[in-house]
Order: C-alpha cells, then structure tokens, then sequence
C-alpha cells in the first residue's frame, strides 16, 4: 500500500514538473521568437533604409567618384557609391563603409576633384606655457598665408603630452600639390618668429627639424615670397 501511495505521489509530481517545464519552454520559445522578430526587423528597416539612400545619391548625384568631401570633421575621396554604402579613403589612406542613410543625413562639403591636402606643423613648449597663448601663435603664424584654405579652417590641438612639455600640433588646408616642398618651409618660418613674438620658447628635443634649420634674420614676409 505504501509502495503504491508512493508511486502515485510520484507521479503527480513528474506530471507537475513536465507541466511547469512545457509552460516555461513555450514562453522562453515565445521570447526569442519576438526578440529574433525585432532584431530581423530592425536590420530590415537599416537595410531598406540605406537602399533608399543610395538611390537617391546615384540619382540625386551629390559627389561622385573621385571627388573629394568634407564629412563630420574628416577629408575624404570617395571610392565607390554602392546601394547600401559609399566606400569612403581618407588622406591618410584609411578606407571607411559609410551607411548611405548616415551620408545623405549629414551637411558634406563636396571639394570635387580639386585635392585639397592637410599639412601639420608640430611644436613642443614646456608646461608653463598658456596653452591658449600657443594656440594664439599658431593660428595667427596661419593666418599670413594666403593660399592657406579657410574651411576647413586651421586649428590647433594638444597632440601629446611628453616628460617635460606639451606637444601641440597645427594642422592647416591647401590645394595646391605643387607648392608644398617652399610652403612647408615658409609655414616652419612663419610658427618660428611668431612664437619668438610671443617669447614661446620652443627649444625642445622633441623639436620638429625646424629647430635645425638656418633662418634669415630679415623680417619674414610669405605673402612676399610666396
């Protein structure tokens, strides 16, 4: 009688777990059926997304290929305008997939085929300089170029701090391939003596070559030479 109580007991309690377990089963089955539906339908909506965006760049035709952008604060070319995406190379020659729904969202400066080229001087100040009295220098060393392009615009960042001083980096825009080898010495002469003017004393040993390099003592003028 007690062997057989048990053997009933027992049963009810199997018949109970294998309920609970079917229940469980279907809603975790139901859970990832739903989650697997929203993810497969937001892809989708991506997806058609970008489809549409590229047609309207292939028709609407604002770059091509070959043409040079400006595009959230990066120069680039472009490689290839694709459905989905357009296959972007920067100046420093890294290769970017843009969503074409990102692109056609976002202002962009088309420069066409006219190569418009980053140049960058590096200086290296000690930490007692006003970080805002050498961004002062630097731009107005820039600002005595003509053929220097105003947009993008020069600017000035920290690029690294070293041991015993800062290294800032100024970074300006031309468009002229040809001048570069007399620009670049004219922009090295041109952040010396203003950072002279301001008493900037850039005698590190981190100096770019400028530091090496013999000036004139005449007051330099690079509209002049240019």
């Amino acid at each position: 009688m007690n062997r057989l109580f048990k053997l009933v007991v027992y049963i009810i309690v199997l018949t109970i777990i294998a309920i609970q377990f079917a229940e469980t089963l279907s809603l975790f089955t139901g859970l990832i059926t739903v989650s697997a539906g929203t993810v497969i339908g937001f892809a989708s909506m991506n997806t058609l997304g970008n489809l549409i965006a590229g047609i309207i760049i292939i028709a609407s035709k604002p770059f091509k290929v070959g043409d040079r952008i400006y595009f959230l604060n990066r120069i680039a070319d472009v490689i290839d305008i694709k459905l989905i995406y357009t296959l972007l190379e920067d100046i420093d020659g890294v290769r970017i997939s843009i969503p074409n729904q990102k692109l056609i969202k976002e202002e962009i400066q088309n420069f066409g085929s006219h190569k418009i080229l980053r140049r960058e001087i590096f200086i290296t100040p000690g930490f007692d300089v006003d970080p805002r009295l050498v961004e002062k220098a630097l731009i107005e060393a820039a600002e005595k170029f003509d053929n220097i392009l105003q947009y993008p615009e020069p600017r000035v960042d920290v690029y690294e701090f070293l041991d015993n001083a800062v290294k800032y980096r100024l970074i300006v825009f031309i468009n002229n391939s040809k001048i570069i080898p007399r620009f670049d010495y004219q922009l090295k002469k041109a952040v010396y003596y203003t950072c002279e003017d301001y008493k900037i004393d850039i005698r590190t040993p981190e100096l770019i070559e400028m530091n090496e390099a013999r000036f004139d003592q005449e007051p330099f003028n690079p509209r002049k030479s240019a």
